[in-house]
């Protein structure tokens, strides 16, 4: 193939009950002029012998067996092998619409674009859950301007996460450097999905539900099990956004205060949760939380008072800006503690 339009990378650790579908799901697209690099990331459940046999069967597909490097590694590989104008992302366990990449595409020639995005259907064993479509607007091309101004709710309605739902120039890699932080082990699209839309000249959406997120009760993020990469991993992420405001945000008090009021509602449940889920050494890493510059900067930044309620999730994050931290963590046992 002389052309490669779109570069599809699936990175995959396991997940050998979902792995051929999701790749015959993106061998079945109506756009041709594609390549699909399957990053193995170092399998052990016989994932790396089917990618093989995969590629034997459609010379579209090129795999990469490599030693486990975490999600960001592995993409890293496939962007650093992709051949592609651009290039999109699927998880090893999800599904794509036929027509995903050939209507992504053709948007991001027609206008210019450098990152497209599209709606996704969240779905399990029983049907579909949920339809989320793009925050922005539809049928419109953004300049770096509209985007600047629209980061305060990208960041505060969660729209920078999942890297998958969007179609991304390759030159924002090859050029521009851009690159998943392979320290980020965990919920690591959040920053790179920033850094290519405030970089990115510029930016369209579709409404199309052309991706499906297959929800797996038992997936690295929704495991009830204790993460010891989560904590290091959200912290990281949070300095790596604050750069990113700091450079590329000329409004950044009101994307700094999003972020903040995003630390607020879901950062802090993720930390806390995954904390009390930790068997021993538990206050030391919660006053490390505590006194961090994620929650410094949210207390600077976003008004917890006018969110005064009589949960104890509120109560905690109260005692904690107080500096009551051994009641805030005795708090938190009674918030958590149940969910070990």
């Amino acid at each position: 193939m002389d052309t490669v339009k779109v570069s599809v990378i699936i990175p995959f650790f396991n997940g050998i009950d979902y792995l051929e579908e999701c790749v015959r799901s993106v061998c079945a697209q109506t756009l041709r002029e594609l390549e699909i690099i399957l990053v193995d990331d170092g399998s052990t459940d016989g994932c790396s012998a089917l990618a093989d046999k995969l590629a034997q069967k459609d010379a579209r597909i090129r795999v990469i067996h490599q030693q486990n490097k975490g999600l960001s590694g592995a993409r890293n590989s496939g962007i650093d092998a992709a051949r592609g104008e651009y290039i999109g992302f699927v998880d090893g366990d999800d599904l794509v619409d036929p027509s995903m990449y050939e209507k992504l595409y053709n948007t991001a020639a027609d206008t210019g674009s450098e990152v497209v995005t599209c709606a996704y259907r969240s779905f399990n064993e029983n049907g579909t859950l949920s339809i989320c479509v793009p925050h922005f607007p539809i049928g419109e091309v953004l300049d770096k301007a509209q985007i600047q101004t629209l980061m305060p709710q990208l960041v505060r309605d969660g729209s920078l996460m999942f890297v998958w739902r969007r179609l991304y120039s390759a030159a924002l890699f090859h050029e521009k450097g851009i690159r998943f932080d392979e320290n980020i082990r965990i919920c690591e699209d959040a920053s790179f999905c920033m850094e290519c839309l405030l970089r990115a000249e510029r930016v369209s959406a579709l409404d199309d539900v052309l991706y499906a997120y297959r929800f797996v009760s038992g997936s690295l993020i929704r495991s009830r099990k204790y993460k010891p990469a989560m904590t290091d991993s959200l912290l990281r992420q949070y300095e790596t956004k604050r750069q990113l405001i700091d450079l590329y945000c000329p409004n950044k008090d009101d994307v700094n205060k999003a972020n903040a009021e995003y630390t607020f509602r879901h950062i802090s449940q993720l930390l806390f949760g995954n904390l009390y889920r930790r068997k021993e050494h538990r206050f030391g890493e919660f006053r490390r939380i505590a006194h961090s510059p994620l929650f410094q900067d949210m207390y600077r930044r976003f008004d917890i008072q006018a969110q005064r309620s009589r949960s104890l999730d509120w109560v905690m994050i109260r005692l904690i800006q107080l500096h009551l931290s051994l009641p805030a963590y005795w708090i938190g046992t009674m918030i958590y503690g149940k969910e070990k």
